[in-house]
C-alpha cells in the first residue's frame, strides 16, 4: 500500500513511513537454491552476512566467487573461512583474490601478540603534578585586613607551577572554590 502524499514541509506520521508487516523489517537469511550454494552457506554466518552483501553490493560473479571459499574450505578450516567471508562482508572486500589475501592476513596476524609501548619510554608528563590542584593550603589566600577593603590576592599555582592571574584590576570575580572569602566581594586595591 502507498503512504499518502503530503504537502511540502508537512513530514508524514511515522505510521506511514514504516512498513507495518515486522517480516518486512527483518533481514532474513539467505536460502540455498542449489547444492553449491548450500555447500557456500554450510560454513557459516560469515559466508551469509558476505552473500547478503555482495548482493547489496552489486558484485558480479557471485557463484564463483563461492565456489572458490567452498574449494578453500579444503585447505582451511571452516572457522577460518567464515572468519574471513565475515571481515570481507563487513570490509566491503569482494575482488578475486581478496578472500584469499584476508586468509593469509589473519594466519600471519593471529599469532602474533600486539606490540605495545611501555610507559617507561612516554613523553607523557603524567598527572603527579596535578595531585595537589585545589587543596587548600595556609599560604593560598592573604589576610585581608578588617579595617580596610582591600582584594585579597589569589597566589594559587597552575599546573606548571606558574600563578594565576585572578586579581585584575577592575574585573569582578567569582568566589573562588578553594578560597574560604568571596573574591567578588572585595574591591580591587588602589594603583
Amino acid at each position: 500500500m502507498k503512504p499518502p502524499a503530503t504537502g511540502a514541509g508537512s513530514p508524514a506520521p511515522p505510521s506511514l513511513t514504516t512498513p507495518t508487516n515486522r517480516r518486512a523489517r527483518t533481514r532474513t537469511a539467505p536460502k540455498a537454491t542449489s547444492a553449491e550454494e548450500a555447500a557456500f552457506l554450510a560454513l557459516g554466518p560469515g559466508a551469509a552476512s558476505w552473500l547478503i552483501e555482495a548482493g547489496a553490493a552489486g558484485v558480479r560473479r557471485i557463484k564463483a566467487k563461492m565456489a572458490e571459499a567452498v574449494a578453500l574450505s579444503k585447505l582451511y578450516s571452516a572457522a577460518e573461512i567464515d572468519r574471513a567471508l565475515g571481515t570481507a562482508a563487513v570490509t566491503g572486500r569482494f575482488a578475486e583474490k581478496d578472500l584469499l589475501s584476508i586468509l593469509d592476513y589473519q594466519a600471519v596476524h593471529e599469532q602474533a601478540e600486539p606490540a605495545r609501548r611501555s610507559e617507561n619510554h612516554s613523553l607523557q608528563p603524567g598527572t603527579s603534578t596535578r595531585s595537589t590542584f585545589g587543596i587548600p593550603t595556609t599560604s593560598d589566600v592573604t589576610d585581608v585586613s578588617e579595617g580596610e577593603n582591600k582584594m585579597a590576592v589569589d597566589t594559587h599555582t597552575t599546573p606548571a607551577g606558574r600563578p594565576r592571574d585572578r586579581g585584575r584590576t577592575g574585573t569582578p570575580h567569582r568566589r573562588c572554590p578553594v578560597c574560604p572569602v568571596s573574591l567578588g566581594a572585595l574591591k580591587a586595591p588602589p594603583t
